[in-house]
């Protein structure tokens, strides 16, 4: 009976090992992925909407691909409250905003978007203002 009590810690510590390396390997992998995308500052500044062109992810900055995560999905004609508006470092316009109805909020670039209503496209807080 002894025996299996010594051995009990022993498989005790080997659980603890690999739970703390699968909990921690993919956690190190996301941050590192995510300082690659940069994310400005953003305010509600603009009243405006807009409606989706096309089902797309939102994404947590403005940039396409893989460089920044995506944050949720917008489906073709949903609502996209506009909240204020940056041009990245290509050269293209982004929006941030809400999804109506919903409490997700992300970037979307202006090429997926139609219809829409604005309060003259409000810079985010730190934008550059290149132009």
């Amino acid at each position: 009976m002894a025996r299996g009590f010594k051995t009990l810690p022993a498989v005790v510590a080997a659980s603890m090992i690999m739970t703390v390396s699968l909990v921690s390997g993919p956690a190190a992998a996301t941050t590192d992925s995510a300082s690659f995308c940069p994310r400005p500052k953003v305010r509600n500044a603009d009243t405006g909407y807009a409606i989706m062109m096309r089902t797309v992810g939102l994404k947590a900055g403005p940039y396409a691909g893989s460089r920044c995560r995506t944050v949720g999905q917008a489906r073709l004609r949903q609502v996209l409250y506009l909240h204020c508006w940056v041009k990245n470092a290509y050269g293209k316009w982004w929006a941030y905003g809400r999804l109506k109805g919903t409490s997700l909020h992300g970037w979307t670039s202006i090429d997926n978007l139609y219809r829409w209503r604005t309060d003259g496209t409000p810079h985010c807080e730190d934008e550059d203002h290149r132009d």
